[in-house]
């Protein structure tokens, strides 16, 4: 409940525009990322994470479970994986996604499995999706996403889908 008067309270000061260094906003955010905080129509607050061009030592720091990020960004990083279920057990109403323009070839098993539900907006764009091995891209991580409506994976080197690569996005826009 105090974190939540908290982002009301900086909410209000910030006017909403301004990105501040995540840990201004919670002390459990202590990641070299810029935050911002939103309030959607119904009034309910949300974090916008921006860890674009930072690079994580070591392992990838675990967000607070429960935090209220709604989006995450850490692209121009140079990442060439990512962790499996890196979102999976964190409670996050994570809507928006976005590892652009890193260096990634494949996406681990399980990376969304904890905001499944959640997912609309998912960015893929500008890395290295498909190889010449096999021009077919696929992957099991896009079955099941039925919140997603925009999915994009252009810039990659991918030729072709995999048939049902997209099983149970109903509402993704093509």
């Amino acid at each position: 409940m105090k974190k939540v008067l908290l982002l009301l309270m900086v909410t209000c000061s910030m006017g909403q525009q301004n990105w501040v260094p995540c840990s201004e906003l919670n002390d459990d955010l202590r990641y070299p990322c810029r935050c911002k905080v939103q309030v959607d129509r119904a009034l309910q607050l949300g974090i916008l994470m921006n860890c674009d061009r930072v690079v994580f030592a070591g392992d990838y720091p675990p967000l607070p479970y429960g935090a209220p990020i709604v989006s995450f960004s850490q692209r121009w990083a140079g990442q060439q994986s990512l962790p499996t279920q890196i979102f999976s057990s964190y409670g996050l109403p994570l809507k928006e996604l976005d590892f652009s323009h890193n260096s990634l070839r494949r996406l681990p098993d399980r990376l969304l499995s904890g905001v499944r539900g959640n997912i609309t907006r998912l960015a893929l764009a500008d890395n290295l999706l498909g190889d010449n091995l096999n021009p077919i891209f696929s992957t099991t991580e896009f079955h099941n996403l039925p919140a997603l409506e925009e999915l994009d994976l252009s810039g990659n080197s991918i030729r072709g889908l995999e048939e049902g690569l997209l099983i149970g996005c109903d509402v993704l826009k093509l």
